[in-house]
């Protein structure tokens, strides 16, 4: 893969195939689809609170 030019930018497709692949690299719990209410910055872990009822 060569390097894009400066000053450029990933099309939008470009940057959602990076996100997949980092979050399937970095085995991150990822969930689509889940509107978030809040994030919080409180710790050092950020932590996304979606909309709905969790069930675990």
């Amino acid at each position: 893969m060569t390097p894009s030019p400066a000053w450029s930018f990933p099309t939008r497709d470009k940057f959602a195939d990076y996100l997949q692949e980092y979050a399937a690299w970095a085995e991150l719990p990822v969930r689509t689809e889940t509107a978030v209410r809040r994030v919080s910055f409180d710790s050092p872990l950020r932590t996304a609170r979606p909309d709905i009822a969790l069930t675990v």
